[in-house]
């Protein structure tokens, strides 16, 4: 999650279930802070055509340039109050084509099927990663509906599930489905795994956007899709402020990174059974640890995700490293001594 202030990389000790591993290493433990964001993650059905074939070729609609976002395109209408064109790609493969085309519509017929009407008042959230996109452009108020709400970290919203203003939408281990369609939402915000039935949804009413942010390889990378936050809540000028000054403090610490004494080297990553899961080298993660300056054990591991590692196999891997990498979220400085006691992540 994104912290409300200050947003922390941190490379450090852990305690808990994996204690061990520190032990036989002998590792010791730091921390080293980038105020950045940080994305919880774990953290995201169409049209499809070659990716070349962009869905506006329309003059009275302009590319949004993405600096870093490759999951995302986005087209503006040259008439105000803006609509918008949208394109979701794979961010691990932008050749495979576009996953899903909608329209962010103020009219009522946009050529699309896949429309939804802006600017949203009313949103239901398929996953607690998106609210974070929501507070920093302060669109909160239009959260209506939550998954997993014991997950969120925002207190306003916290509060405003605590007195029923804010749905609640899992019921058991999914999406209550009667809960959400009572809720009649303006757009289910969703990710591209499960088995929700978005088709249903849509042939009950309810605008449904498939997002694969938490599939960016960057960190920057997924937090430029604010600017698809934006679009949706009216506050396109106020999401771009916002990423710009995300960027600059990300990329002013990543300047500042002094590695004239060589790179620590870092691993990641948890053992659950007899298994060492670990993100891979492609992962945003791994590109945390790389700008922070320092060398992490599984880079040559050209994957994006997570994979599971035969524990032995990974203790050799990380026999020589110097650091435990963590990201977490903190809303001040992260230091070694705030560390102690406070993290939990097994």
């Amino acid at each position: 999650m994104w912290a409300r202030n200050v947003d922390t990389a941190t490379l450090g000790g852990v305690k808990n279930g994996s204690q061990s591993i520190v032990r036989k290493l002998g590792l010791r433990s730091i921390a080293v802070s980038l105020s950045v964001f940080c994305a919880a993650m774990g953290i995201f059905w169409g049209c499809t055509s070659p990716h070349a074939d962009s869905a506006r070729h329309d003059s009275d609609y302009q590319p949004i340039a993405m600096r870093y976002a490759q999951g995302l395109k986005l087209w503006k209408s040259d008439a105000e109050p803006a609509s918008f064109f949208v394109e979701i790609i794979d961010p691990r493969d932008t050749s495979a084509g576009v996953l899903h085309r909608y329209a962010l519509s103020v009219e009522s017929d946009s050529g699309l099927s896949a429309t939804i009407d802006i600017p949203v008042s009313s949103a239901a959230l398929g996953s607690t990663t998106f609210v974070p996109y929501f507070e920093r452009i302060g669109a909160t108020a239009s959260i209506k509906g939550v998954s997993y709400g014991d997950r969120v970290m925002d207190t306003d919203l916290k509060a405003r599930l605590k007195s029923g203003e804010v749905q609640e939408l899992i019921s058991g281990d999914r999406i209550d489905l009667e809960r959400l369609i009572a809720l009649k939402p303006d757009v289910f915000l969703s990710n591209d795994y499960g088995d929700m039935d978005l088709d249903r949804l849509v042939g009950l009413g309810i605008p449904s956007l498939v997002l694969t942010e938490y599939l960016e390889p960057h960190p920057l990378g997924r937090a430029e899709w604010l600017l698809l936050f934006g679009a949706l809540t009216g506050r396109l000028d106020e999401a771009q402020r916002t990423f710009d000054d995300i960027e600059g403090a990300y990329l002013s610490v990543q300047t500042a990174v002094d590695t004239s004494a060589g790179r620590p080297r870092v691993f990641a990553g948890s053992r659950y059974g007899d298994f060492w899961y670990a993100p891979g080298g492609d992962s945003y993660l791994a590109a945390f640890f790389r700008d922070a300056g320092a060398e992490y054990v599984f880079a040559d591991r050209r994957w994006t995700g997570n994979t599971q590692l035969d524990f032995e196999a990974a203790l050799a891997a990380v026999a020589d490293a110097d650091y435990w990498g963590l990201i977490l979220a903190s809303p001040d400085r992260f230091t070694r001594r705030h560390r102690r006691g406070r993290v939990s992540v097994f």
